[in-house]
């Protein structure tokens, strides 16, 4: 199931990235914790307070905020992609929370990230041919860049579950990440287009953590 549901995150994510804006990605990723919150009640047995309540409703109003202007004229196929990744990984949590119940996270860590392309690879085996794009120098080493920050954010919010998170509580206060991912999109991506309302909207977002 951990397999199934990352690797239709991350082919659903790319499939979204490649047509949107990184910080219009961001934002719509905060869908996520609606599903990690209603999947913690049903499965996890979690319990859902009235500030948690308040808390999310902050963070979803955010992503209505800074999308919802444009949902109506641009809403397309790319948009579509990131809130499909964003239902996969939300239950994906969901499912760590309960496998990491009785595992030690760093050796689930390599298994959740190593099961995802194995997974991949059986259902789409063609795409293997594909892949000596990536091994140049240059895409060798944002590949890298990659794995790191990817590995240091699933194995903090690993460790966050260990320490007693809750899924419904961890998931809403990791999209305190949409702030940075704003900033540094206009910084080196040049994504200025009504960044004063994507700041609101992350500022939002903070409140609601």
């Amino acid at each position: 199931l951990e397999a199934v549901l990352y690797a239709g995150s991350i082919v659903f994510f790319f499939k979204g990235l490649k047509t949107t804006e990184v910080s219009q990605v961001a934002i719509l990723s905060a869908t996520s914790a609606f599903w990690t919150i209603v999947g913690g009640i049903l499965f996890l047995g979690e319990s859902f307070s009235l500030i948690k309540a308040i808390g999310s409703l902050f963070i979803f109003g955010a992503v209505i905020f800074v999308a919802g202007k444009n949902f109506k004229v641009t809403f397309g196929k790319s948009n579509i992609y990131i809130l499909v990744s964003s239902f996969c990984f939300g239950l994906g949590l969901v499912n760590d929370r309960f496998i990491l119940k009785s595992a030690d996270a760093l050796s689930y860590l390599a298994i959740a990230f190593f099961l995802p392309g194995i997974f991949l690879a059986i259902i789409s085996p063609r795409s293997l041919q594909k892949t000596k794009v990536f091994f140049n120098r240059k895409k060798l080493i944002n590949m890298c860049l990659l794995a790191v920050f990817y590995s240091v954010s699933a194995l903090t919010t690993y460790l966050a579950f260990k320490t007693g998170g809750n899924a419904s509580q961890v998931a809403p206060v990791t999209k305190s990440q949409i702030v940075l991912t704003i900033l540094l999109a206009a910084i080196f991506l040049g994504e200025r287009k009504e960044l004063l309302r994507k700041l609101i909207g992350a500022f939002i977002v903070i409140v609601g953590v």
